[in-house]
């Protein structure tokens, strides 16, 4: 039995468990390329169901709906004789895919009772377009905290878990609170695109466009125009310059790489 980063069981090889494991942090990052890794994962083990669900949750985040329900469809066929963690994982991701939201939070949240560390699980309930984020409840950002919180200590230093519960702080608490757990998340992590736009966040709650623009402008270069953040990220650019009075600055960033089509 093979396990992944955070010490979990894949029923799996080597060759499959390396892709399936870049997958996830690829996935976890925001960073281009999970679907790919997850596609090499199966080529090695076509039976890997944890790879498919992964793949799923990665197709879905490109607004493939049609063909992350299919990619989920077959996990679930697939997992009926793996372990318990594995068919619980592919269950609630599935069920994420499946756009039922509340039936889905709820199966993320049965299923951290007994794994708190499946960070593949939790993710699509943290952040502000999560399950929770989304969810219309005026208290959203206290409930996230509510739900990471009692985590910490599982996840300890972990890159990706510093990053979330930073951004959730600074959402329901200030950037005061949260900005230390992502200063943490960046020097773990420093390609981590969901810690780089909590930390865009905090350096435009305290008022630093300066200093906004200048973190956002540095990171973006080497960040793929096809990742999932790499729109918003600009606008949070656009956003600083604005605050500038850079102009034509703001207007070249939307028209580059922020309005439809670009």
């Amino acid at each position: 039995m093979r396990h992944d980063r955070y010490g979990l069981p894949v029923s799996c090889g080597d060759a499959a468990v390396g892709a399936y494991v870049e997958g996830v942090d690829r996935a976890l990052s925001a960073n281009a390329g999970a679907e790919e890794s997850f596609d090499r994962a199966i080529s090695a083990e076509p039976d890997l169901a944890l790879a498919y669900v992964g793949r799923a949750r990665s197709l879905q985040l490109r607004g493939r709906v049609s063909d992350a329900r299919e990619s989920a469809a077959h996990a679930r066929a697939l997992v009926a004789g793996a372990t318990p963690r594995e068919r619980g994982h592919v269950e609630a991701l599935a069920a994420v895919v499946d756009g039922d939201a509340p039936r889905a939070l709820a199966t993320i949240r049965e299923h951290l009772a007994d794994f708190p560390r499946d960070a593949m699980v939790l993710a699509p309930a943290t952040g502000v377009y999560g399950l929770i984020g989304t969810s219309g409840r005026q208290d959203r950002n206290e409930a996230l905290v509510a739900l990471l919180d009692p985590l910490a200590g599982a996840y300890g230093d972990d890159w990706w878990f510093l990053g979330a519960r930073g951004f959730a702080l600074t959402e329901a608490k200030g950037w005061a609170i949260g900005a230390p757990l992502i200063e943490r998340a960046l020097a773990r992590s420093p390609r981590n695109a969901h810690a780089a736009h909590a930390w865009a966040h905090v350096l435009y709650e305290r008022g630093d466009e300066e200093d906004g623009a200048r973190f956002v402008e540095a990171w973006l270069p080497d960040y793929p125009r096809a990742a999932q953040l790499h729109c918003h990220l600009s606008w949070h650019l656009a956003l600083f310059e604005l605050a500038r009075g850079r102009l034509a600055r703001a207007r070249d960033l939307y028209l580059g790489s922020i309005r439809p089509g670009a």
